[in-house]
């Protein structure tokens, strides 16, 4: 019986750092029938030639003929996905090694699932600490999950397998007008009409390093955010009407308190803080900031 294929899409900028651990983490799948479209959003560094240096068929090079943002490279890498399945790995992070092997499977044997996702494991690599979390198994949740989400959003891209199937009319494309949330609106539209499940296991590793925590990034974030809950939320009621978007508003505060934040290094420990504890009112944010560096390291490192 034939295997179906998987695309994977993989974005690439000056990626050298932790590209060869991503693509041998694709290469050791047990799952054997993929390709990757490999898009290079012409990278400055050795991105190219390490990416080429890999002598398999299944690996698929191509190249922007002018820089794009994320979200739009990653829509002209989708272009090219010939698979029945749909999944995305970033340069810095990896998959363990049955990742595609149990999606495909639960797939496969539910028709109807149009998204399935995993735990995956973060691992962070900024200065103050070294530290590994995963998410509680409870917070897992399967079907129509749309509101649930807007509630607690947990889905990391790099878990994600999609039926491509299911990714029609609005639901093509990212909205790369987010770029800085746009899996995350795209994983919410989608949850609209798509039932989603989950496997109870850590299939990928996340590595949070300090690049993805600049200021300048948390600020375009927080803009972002701002912006995408009055256009879609609250003027074209994407998400329906009267319903509770308090979850929603207290992560827009939060990612502008963060923006107004002038200490890079507790932003690192904060922004983390955030993924992970949802329910954080501005009181205890100020209480934190307060503490010294010390302390916020020890603290974190046991939550």
């Amino acid at each position: 019986m034939n295997k179906p294929l998987v695309s994977i899409v993989m974005n690439c900028f000056n990626g050298e750092k932790f590209l060869k651990r991503a693509l041998k983490s694709i290469i050791n799948q047990r799952y054997y029938n993929w390709e990757l479209i490999f898009w290079d959003n012409l990278s400055t560094d050795q991105s190219k030639n390490i990416f080429l240096s890999f002598d398999d068929k299944r690996l698929k090079y191509f190249c922007s003929k002018k820089f794009k943002k994320l979200y739009d490279a990653r829509n002209d890498a989708l272009e090219k996905c010939n698979g029945k399945y749909i999944s995305f790995l970033d340069v810095d992070d990896c998959w363990l090694e049955e990742k595609l092997n149990k999606q495909v499977e639960l797939l496969e044997k539910n028709k109807d699932t149009g998204l399935v996702y995993s735990n995956f494991l973060t691992v962070n690599l900024n200065r103050f600490f070294f530290k590994k979390k995963e998410m509680n198994i409870k917070t897992f949740k399967s079907g129509i999950i749309t509101e649930y989400l807007m509630k607690n959003y947990f889905i990391g891209l790099l878990t994600v397998m999609i039926r491509k199937s299911s990714m029609k009319d609005d639901l093509l494309n990212f909205d790369s007008k987010y770029n800085m949330l746009s899996d995350f609106d795209y994983i919410l539209r989608f949850s609209q009409t798509n039932k989603i499940d989950f496997i109870g296991e850590t299939l990928a590793i996340y590595n949070q390093h300090k690049d993805q925590l600049q200021l300048k990034n948390i600020s375009i974030q927080a803009c972002q955010f701002d912006e995408w809950f009055k256009k879609k939320v609250v003027e074209k009621k994407i998400f329906g009407e009267n319903k509770n978007f308090s979850n929603l508003e207290k992560r827009r505060d939060f990612l502008n308190f963060l923006k107004n934040t002038k200490n890079k290094n507790i932003l690192i420990n904060l922004k983390d803080l955030f993924f992970y504890k949802n329910n954080i009112n501005k009181v205890k944010l100020f209480f934190i900031v307060l503490l010294p560096k010390n302390l916020i390291e020890k603290i974190f490192s046991l939550t």
